[in-house]
């Protein structure tokens, strides 16, 4: 079974970056950290399972129920942004599915599908700033969240 590494970017790093994308505007920032905060919970929530606290639960049911929903820049791009946390999600499971297999294709497919929430933030890109803006951002934005293979 292979480890796998994440490149854990430093926060400032990641800071610069999506508030890059984000064109400055601060709903959109907030959103995305919304969305990394909510995936780094519900990740801890599966893989830290003994480590998890009942402050957890309320912290991710307050991202998930009020402040992702209340966020205005959510509020005004929905129609866009949901169709890609449902695909998002989706990726997500099947990559828990395909993590563990014995076939080296699934399992290297299981790391990148892992990390598409970085295409929530590239389309954050394009919703504030266009098709240039998401050009100009897309690849920092997943140099972010770019894993490494141990074998």
């Amino acid at each position: 079974m292979s480890d796998f590494k994440s490149s854990n970017p430093d926060p400032k790093l990641m800071q610069q970056v999506l508030w890059a994308a984000a064109g400055e505007n601060k709903d959109a920032y907030a959103y995305m950290g919304f969305w990394i905060k909510a995936c780094q919970l519900i990740d801890d929530l599966f893989d830290e399972i003994e480590d998890w606290k009942n402050e957890n639960t309320y912290e991710l049911a307050q991202l998930l129920l009020v402040d992702m929903p209340g966020n205005l820049f959510f509020h005004s791009h929905k129609l866009a942004l949901l169709p890609l946390h449902v695909t998002i999600l989706n990726a997500w499971r099947d990559s828990n599915e395909w993590k563990d297999s014995s076939d080296k294709a699934k399992k290297l497919h299981a790391l990148v599908m892992c990390e598409q929430v970085s295409d929530i933030m590239i389309l954050v890109a394009y919703l504030i700033g266009g098709y240039e803006h998401m050009r100009k951002v897309s690849t920092k934005v997943r140099e972010l969240f770019l894993k490494e293979e141990i074998v």
